[in-house]
């Protein structure tokens, strides 16, 4: 046995057979052989352990690519960039602003791995900007049998891109990615203003500014009427810093150790959770600052929780902001995290939460010290009757059968499950729940 494996919030465990770490593609191929050979399966792909889930969980084999983290080849001509998919965001955006350039937008989680990213459907924030599968151009990956292939995005309309697009967006259960190529931007500044907003004067302007807007961020704090607005536009204006000691008491001592000592308090006593989210809204101050834009990225969390994000209809966003707030208010729930909320624009992965979109986002969390599971409940409820789909690397509750009445590319996905991993070898138990077993073909095996 390898030992306990646990997510990032250290809330998910399982006890896999072993922990690979493959350097190399060839490497992964023969791993992926001899592991369907000898029975060792599931085979499930790895990364930082950022999903709040299950995906990972198995008691057969985990494959952590995070030694294949290198930068393959940067063309400044194209503005394209191959890398392993071991690399995490962090190394990856550095790499890219050593060379002038930066991708369109990227998650808020900086540790992670760029091929788990991509697996669950990380997004930023900004309603012309998509998800991170949405900048790749192709990606490599080692299918059941040990074969490499590359899926390439389509160059018009009528070419098959169902392969494509189900593995930018794949959960592991196609393979183990191992190379991306991805499309980037010339390295940008963002102008980034962050504003305390009573919501009864916020709401009603809200979509129009978010339309006006290049990327818009909201916290909402439960027990108040309060809220803490990011707005982001790029800018060619030279860069204005904040100062570093100002920076280091924001980060480090406001939403670190403040933060974190609020939070410990309403675990201890959970019916002081109001009380802890009013104290937490009164830390949100006002801001400005003129950056790159890798530099105006969210620092790594120091505080654990787990977390639960719908994306939903942009026009029913205040709906589902003003219900979830009721409903903590109404039931005296012990919440004293904020409420996210983002913006992304469609994409065409087919399991993403954004097809057919834009959508907002809106993500609930909780200290890992505090009971989840009513309020996630409560709030789920809300954000499925007006339409919602879950980020694949949150929490849940839905099922296969959930997910093929409502997600429009449910059967070209299992079509291409089918064609590359017929067997299931890299469906563990949570893919099972959320897949459903592997489709069989028309006409039999592939």
């Amino acid at each position: 046995m390898a030992g306990t494996w646990q997510n990032w919030s250290g809330q998910v465990s399982c006890t896999p057979a072993s922990v690979e770490y493959p350097e190399s593609e060839l490497a992964a191929a023969a791993l992926i052989t001899a592991k369907r050979d000898q029975g060792n399966v599931p085979v499930r792909p790895v990364g930082a352990g950022h999903s709040f889930n299950d995906l990972c969980a198995t008691t057969g084999t985990l494959i952590d690519p995070g030694r294949m983290n290198r930068v393959l080849g940067i063309d400044t001509a194209t503005g394209r960039v191959r890398v392993q998919a071991g690399i995490t965001l962090r190394d990856l955006t550095e790499s890219l602003a050593s060379a002038g350039l930066a991708l369109r937008h990227s998650g808020g989680a900086y540790d992670q791995q760029l091929g788990g990213s991509l697996a669950t459907g990380t997004h930023g924030t900004g309603t012309t900007s998509a998800s991170l599968s949405a900048q790749v151009r192709s990606v490599r990956l080692v299918t059941a049998d040990g074969t490499v292939r590359e899926a390439a995005a389509p160059a018009s309309t009528s070419e098959d891109s169902d392969f494509f697009n189900a593995a930018v967006l794949g959960l592991g259960a196609l393979g183990l990615v191992t190379e991306v190529e991805l499309e980037t931007v010339p390295a940008f500044r963002l102008h980034r203003v962050q504003t305390p907003r009573i919501l009864d004067s916020l709401m009603p302007e809200l979509l129009d500014r978010v339309a006006a807007t290049d990327h818009t961020e909201i916290f909402l704090f439960p027990y108040t009427r309060r809220a803490l607005l990011l707005e982001a536009t790029r800018t060619d204006a030279p860069a204005q810093r904040e100062n570093p000691l100002r920076l280091w008491f924001e980060r480090d001592i406001l939403e670190s150790t403040a933060l974190g000592s609020m939070l410990r308090i309403a675990a201890t006593k959970p019916k002081v959770a109001p009380l802890v989210s009013q104290g937490i809204a009164a830390l949100a101050n006002s801001g400005e600052r003129i950056d790159d834009s890798t530099k105006l990225s969210i620092p790594a969390a120091r505080v654990r929780y787990t977390e639960m994000e719908y994306a939903i209809p942009i026009p029913r966003v205040i709906e589902a902001i003003e219900r979830i707030l009721a409903v903590i208010q109404v039931r005296r729930l012990p919440v004293a995290s904020p409420i996210e909320v983002r913006f992304a624009a469609a994409d065409t992965a087919l399991l993403s939460p954004a097809s057919g979109g834009p959508v907002a986002y809106v993500a609930v969390h909780q200290y890992v010290g505090l009971p989840w599971e009513d309020y996630f409940a409560a709030a789920e409820s809300i954000l499925l009757e007006l339409g919602g789909r879950p980020h694949w690397g949150k929490r849940h509750s839905l099922t296969a059968r959930d997910f093929a009445a409502s997600v429009p590319g449910w059967d070209a996905f299992g079509r291409v499950r089918a064609h590359v991993d017929p067997d299931g070898i890299f469906s563990g138990e949570y893919l099972q729940r959320i897949l459903g077993p592997v489709p069989s073909l028309p006409g039999g095996r592939p």
